[in-house]
């Protein structure tokens, strides 16, 4: 089952759409994880005219809640469309409606591949989470879309996206 929505762009060449809410279980365990820290925080603010040192910790707590939840956030409520063709790549991001675009011509494309950047589960039964990952030609990595479940998938989309902007060819002839 694919993730990604894949279709010809208006403005040319073809899009990778990745919608929002790709893979619920992974976005529900980082919630989970996100409502737990900031509970945490504020059971120790509420301590805290007792303990003085529980401050520290809730400063703490407090920054690992509103990462997590920015995290969270990212999974439910994030979109990131792709566009590639021969002159380059598009990439429009967004949460809540609200976010950019960033181009890159071939000539500043290094490569474009798959990471693993995000795990869930423990031990050997753990998931990956992939990421097409854009490195231009200053060694800058950016994560183009997210939260692929599927390693073949996501190796997919990233060789589709290399042979639209001919970057194996290019690679050669350098």
């Amino acid at each position: 089952r694919p993730t990604v929505k894949i279709s010809q762009a208006p403005e040319g060449g073809t899009q990778f759409y990745f919608p929002a809410g790709r893979n619920v279980s992974a976005a529900f365990g980082v919630t989970v994880f996100a409502l737990l820290f900031g509970g945490i925080d504020v059971a120790l603010f509420h301590f805290q005219a007792q303990f003085r040192p529980l401050i520290f910790f809730g400063i703490v707590f407090g920054l690992f809640a509103l990462l997590l939840t920015v995290v969270a956030l990212n999974m439910w409520f994030g979109t990131a469309r792709i566009v590639a063709d021969s002159s380059g790549i598009l990439l429009k991001s967004s949460v809540l409606g609200m976010g950019g675009s960033k181009r890159w011509t071939v000539a500043e494309i290094q490569s474009v591949s798959p990471r693993i950047t995000m795990t869930s589960g423990n031990g050997g039964r753990g998931v990956a989470y992939y990421s097409v990952s854009l490195e231009d030609r200053n060694g800058r990595e950016t994560s183009l879309g997210n939260a692929l479940r599927d390693h073949n998938e996501a190796e997919w989309i990233c060789l589709q996206i290399r042979q639209m902007i001919n970057l194996e060819t290019q690679s050669f002839s350098a």
